[in-house]
């Protein structure tokens, strides 16, 4: 329920099936850039049954390997993140070591315009346009080449989403931001990052709500000395629905 009026899904992150003893070779991985600080670990807690969620953030260098998420329910799911020439190409999917079809990221330059993945026998596609800053403003929705859904954004001076417009729903997602730091801004390749929008933005969203109505879904953080959340409550009408805690090295 918490996602609904979210426009973009993430939930190709962390999905899916096969052998994952099929990944054989070792992948080339970008050079790694000096970082300060980096996310290693987030757990989100549900407050109406106590279900956890752990997802271990592992790197190669100072790059993004895989993530592992362990459920409440004993599965674990993995994604393994496989680059070339510096680039994020694939990620391949794995629950309890059987693999799924990949998702594939597609360039022009240095910003992915195009991402495929087969769910189901369904061959699911977005298509990313961009600004001139290099910002997401437009996400189209395609299954088996039809246009199912387009998404438009507005932005701040930041990048950060503000409005987000789906023509499917005729609705308007707006958005409000602190002004922090993003802790996934030190795991996810740049370019990934920018195809993400909303939930992957420059400063952390503290409130969302749909059509001007008042804000639906508030969360409320704490913070580090750096400057980056240890703790998110969401509340939803009011009501505690998820704490989420992130850790760093």
């Amino acid at each position: 329920m918490k996602k609904f009026i979210s426009i973009l899904s993430i939930a190709f992150l962390l999905s899916c099936s096969s052998d994952e003893s099929s990944e054989t070779q070792q992948q080339p991985t970008p050079t790694p850039t000096p970082q300060e600080i980096r996310l290693v670990k987030v757990v989100e807690t549900r407050y109406s049954d106590n279900t956890t969620n752990t997802i271990d953030f592992v790197y190669s260098g100072n790059t993004l390997s895989y993530l592992e998420e362990t459920r409440s329910n004993g599965n674990v799911y993995r994604t393994k993140y496989i680059y070339e020439n510096e680039k994020l190409v694939k990620l391949n999917h794995f629950v309890n070591g059987s693999i799924s079809s990949p998702s594939l990221f597609y360039y022009i330059g240095n910003l992915i315009t195009n991402y495929n993945i087969y769910e189901d026998g369904i061959n699911v596609g977005h298509s990313y346009e961009y600004n001139t800053s290099g910002y997401l403003i437009k996400d189209t929705h395609f299954e088996d080449g039809v246009i199912q859904s387009v998404s438009n954004f507005t932005l701040d001076n930041n990048g950060n989403v503000l409005t987000a417009t789906n023509s499917s729903f005729s609705s308007q997602n707006h958005y409000q931001y602190d002004n922090k730091k993003n802790p996934y801004a030190r795991a996810y390749p740049e370019a990934f990052l920018k195809s993400l929008g909303t939930y992957y933005s420059a400063n952390n969203v503290t409130s969302e709500s749909i059509n001007n109505d008042p804000a639906f879904i508030v969360y409320e953080f704490s913070y580090n000395s750096d400057g980056y959340p240890t703790e998110r409550i969401e509340k939803m009408n009011g009501v505690p629905y998820e704490k989420t805690v992130y850790t760093y090295n």
